[in-house]
């Protein structure tokens, strides 16, 4: 997933059950979140899921608690979820609460999760239509009147000004005004105080295409000498150089070499690296802990990264690079990363959850599914 896009990240789904209910074998003890992801509290989270061409809300117990009456429904933040009435051409966003009640009125074209008590959305049709922010009680509280913006990230939201032949990117704080120029080609949300923005220049009758990193008052404090940035993470952001990937820390110096062929954020205290064709991962000082033997992995969270070795080893394995929940079905199944402690599963063409112990918790009914929320 290694790209300057680290942050549109994102996110995944989907796998089998057997007579037992269990989908997984235990291979070791050392499961560091069971405890904590398998304790749930019914009333604080709820997943999205679809039946038939409608989408509802379920709680942890598989119990539907918001009726499947929705065109599309997105999952919960900040105690709003948003959901749209009417087709994806055509139809219109709003937002509704852990009851279900509609809080704010579906009348936008588009319609982003809160984000810092603040949400993106947007008035008018695609290509002409403009972009602004509503609170969580449905208030404009900045006119739509950007022609592109971020969710906010550390008090600050990058924001596009002017069409596609003319735009610059700049920031904005809550209030709406403008405190850092609309000036760069392209610009990304703050991580760690810092954002990687994208300067164009045209020089001997060609485009070059200048990566730097800037603080929350606009200034370059890592100038260009990198062919690639990702987000700050750790203290640490990987970047490339040729063909070769490493890490830099807050101040631009090289902080681990480039001599991966791919390489992604730090969490904790781990990062997912790719040498060759396999992925493995190393720790801050640049040591790899875990050989790279996957096809497909992800972040840790919690001590537990999904992971995928063929078609047939795929599960969730610990920091010793073990498969600590082991699926014990047929390919083909797929199952998303944990959150709050359950992960959506995929059996043939339905979708239910397992839990940290690879138990299944809600069998697999539903037409689609996303991960579960808190609420509040």
């Amino acid at each position: 997933m290694n790209n300057i896009l680290y942050i549109i990240i994102f996110s995944i789904l989907l796998l089998p059950h057997s007579d037992s209910g269990k989908l997984f074998s235990m291979e070791t003890e050392d499961v560091k979140a069971e405890t904590k992801l398998d304790t749930v509290e019914i009333e604080e989270k709820l997943a999205a899921v679809k039946i038939g061409d409608k989408w509802g809300y379920i709680n942890v117990a598989g119990e539907i608690v918001i009726e499947p009456k929705f065109d599309d429904a997105r999952s919960f933040s900040e105690g709003l979820a948003v959901v749209r009435i009417g087709d994806s051409d055509r139809g219109k966003y709003g937002y509704i609460n852990a009851s279900g009640e509609v809080v704010i009125e579906p009348q936008f074209g588009e319609a982003h999760s809160f984000s810092e008590g603040l949400a993106v959305v947007r008035t008018g049709g695609l290509i002409s239509g403009k972009y602004g922010y509503i609170n969580v009680a449905g208030q404009v509280v900045i006119e739509p009147q950007l022609d592109k913006a971020f969710p906010f990230s550390e008090g600050l939201a990058a924001v596009r000004i002017g069409d596609v032949t003319n735009r610059k990117w700049g920031y904005i704080n809550a209030s709406g005004d403008i405190v850092i120029e609309p000036q760069f080609d392209l610009a990304f949300p703050f991580s760690e105080g810092l954002a990687i923005v994208k300067i164009e220049d045209f020089v001997k009758g060609k485009w070059v295409y200048n990566w730097v990193c800037i603080n929350a008052s606009g200034e370059i404090v890592i100038e260009q000498q990198f062919d690639f940035f990702g987000l700050f993470s750790e203290g640490l952001a990987a970047v490339k150089i040729g063909d070769r990937w490493g890490y830099i820390d807050g101040k631009g110096k090289i902080a681990i070499k480039p001599q991966f062929d791919k390489a992604n954020a730090f969490s904790e205290g781990l990062a997912h690296i790719m040498i060759k064709d396999k992925w493995g991962y190393i720790d801050r000082e640049g040591r790899i802990v875990i050989e790279p033997q996957f096809d497909k992995v992800y972040s840790f969270s919690n001590g537990l990264a999904l992971a995928r070795k063929n078609e047939k080893k795929k599960g969730y394995i610990n920091t010793k690079g073990e498969f600590v929940i082991v699926p014990q079905v047929a390919p083909p199944f797929y199952i998303s990363t944990l959150s709050n402690g359950l992960a959506v599963l995929k059996i043939d063409d339905k979708h239910g959850y397992i839990n940290a112990k690879g138990e299944v918790v809600i069998e697999p009914r539903f037409d689609n599914a996303r991960g579960f929320k808190k609420t509040k």
